[in-house]
C-alpha cells in the first residue's frame, strides 16, 4: 500500500481495494461537501451497505479520537504535524 496516495487524498493506486470510492467518501464527509451523497452511493455500489456502514464507523471513530486528543491538549508527534 502506498501511504502517500492515501494521505494525499488519492485512493486510486493506493493498493486499497475500492480506495478511490472510500477516499471520496472520507473527503466529502470531513469537508461537508455536497458530493457526500454521490460518494456514499459509490461506496454502496462498490462494497454494499455493510461496507458503507463499516466505512462510516471508521470515519466516525477517527473523528472522535481527534476531538478527544484536541480537547485534552495531547501534543502531536512531529511526523503527524502539518
Amino acid at each position: 500500500m502506498k501511504l502517500g496516495a492515501i494521505a494525499g487524498g488519492e485512493g486510486l493506486g493506493s493498493g486499497v481495494l475500492h480506495g478511490d470510492a472510500l477516499s471520496r467518501l472520507v473527503n466529502a464527509t470531513l469537508t461537508g461537501d455536497a458530493s457526500v451523497s454521490a460518494a456514499r452511493k459509490a461506496v454502496v455500489d462498490a462494497l454494499g451497505v455493510p461496507g458503507l456502514v463499516d466505512a462510516a464507523g471508521v470515519i466516525a471513530t477517527f473523528t472522535m479520537q481527534n476531538r478527544v486528543a484536541d480537547a485534552t491538549g495531547l501534543p502531536l508527534d512531529a511526523p503527524i504535524e502539518l
